[in-house]
């Protein structure tokens, strides 16, 4: 399997396990793991995973909470991105979580990270 496998046929994400990838070292800038990436799949081997194939200075996206973790497999934290509604926004969640609550309160987050190189 090659980089254009994994990157242009769909049906190839589906047999790659987040642990295993079988391509070569270095071969990505940016990573993006999305929640069911690190919620399915062995945390430390995925993360473990992803330092691999990322080139040196190469960036990985996520949404979780790991930031010691990733320390641990050379990664260094950017950014934190706290997604909130905006003004004006309506919700579809009418009863169950109040605009100005989730306004105050992010229920979704995203880290940025960076593999040192």
């Amino acid at each position: 399997m090659t980089v254009d496998d994994v990157v242009h046929n769909r049906d190839a994400w589906n047999r790659i396990s987040a642990t295993e990838v079988p391509l070569p070292d270095a071969s990505f800038d940016p990573v993006f793991c999305d929640h069911g990436g690190l919620t399915w799949a062995d945390l430390y081997d995925t993360v473990a995973e992803a330092a691999r194939l990322l080139r040196a200075g190469g960036l990985l996206v996520f949404n979780s909470e790991w930031i010691r973790l990733l320390r641990a497999n050379g990664f260094d934290s950017e950014a934190l991105l706290e997604l909130c509604p905006a003004e004006g926004a309506t919700t579809t969640y009418e009863g169950w979580v109040p605009l100005e609550w989730a306004r105050r309160w992010p229920s979704e987050n995203i880290w940025k990270v960076r593999k040192r190189g």
